[in-house]
Formats: C-alpha cells, structure tokens, sequence
C-alpha cells in the first residue's frame, strides 16, 4: 500500500501535521457560521447577510435575483455580526480566529464589535473596499 510508504518518508513536521488533521472537527451551526476545530485552536468563519434594507434597494438586478434572506440583514446589516461575536466568546479562551467577509462600507463598525480582540486586519478586495475581516485573541 504505497500511501503509507509514501506517508512513512515524510518529515516528521509533515507526519505530525497529518496527524493533526484527523483531529479536525468542522462543524456547521447557526448564524450560518463554520467552526473549524483543533484541539487547541478555532477558526469561525462566516459569510452572513450583511446588506442592509438601504443599500439593498441600490443592488444591481443580477445581484437581487438571490433570495432576500441571503443577502439582508436588520441592524443595519450588522445583525449577525454582533450574534457571531457573542457567540464566538465561547471560543476565546484557546487560540481562535474570527473571519467574516464584510459590505464594502461596514469596516469600521464590524472592527467596533472586535474591539476586544488582540489583532483585527482588513483586506481589500479589487476594487480597494473592506471585504474580509480577521481577528484574533
């Protein structure tokens, strides 16, 4: 059985972090989030609705013939935001990551609800506009 030959020449780094795969757990649960987790390490990640009512009205045609319930958000589009950080202080204590992606305007207040998290980056997308926000604790 050549996998395990090949998996035996590895190096040691590469076997442990094969190893290490198996302990993944990918679960899939509310506020339309994945949690990636390792025995000492989480990673929720979400591509919520995030459009507000407002803004919805100024979408493209192509863009609004997804269902309305993709794609809006109450609270200004920071709905599931703020449900997602409150759920997520459940993962703080081990090493975890937060990664949403954004509405090209919602930088600033998405970083407000982080706030008490160590590291918060943003990531531009081609057309120079917030669109992935990362944390850390």
């Amino acid at each position: 059985n050549k996998i395990k030959k090949i998996k035996k020449n590895f190096p040691k780094t590469t076997k442990q972090i094969l190893e290490d795969m198996s302990l993944l757990y990918i679960y899939t649960g509310p506020l339309l989030i994945t949690i990636l987790m390792y025995p000492s390490l989480y990673i929720i990640f979400s591509n919520p609705p995030y459009i507000s009512e407002e803004e919805y009205k100024t979408l493209s045609d192509e863009v609004k013939k997804e269902p309305k319930s993709a794609l809006i958000a109450k609270d200004n589009g920071l709905y599931f935001y703020n449900k997602i950080v409150e759920l997520a202080s459940a993962y703080k204590e081990k090493d975890s990551y937060l990664i949403f992606e954004i509405g090209s305007e919602q930088g600033k207040d998405v970083r407000a609800l982080l706030s008490d998290y160590k590291f918060v980056s943003c990531i531009k997308d081609y057309n120079k506009h917030d669109r992935i926000i990362i944390a850390t604790n």
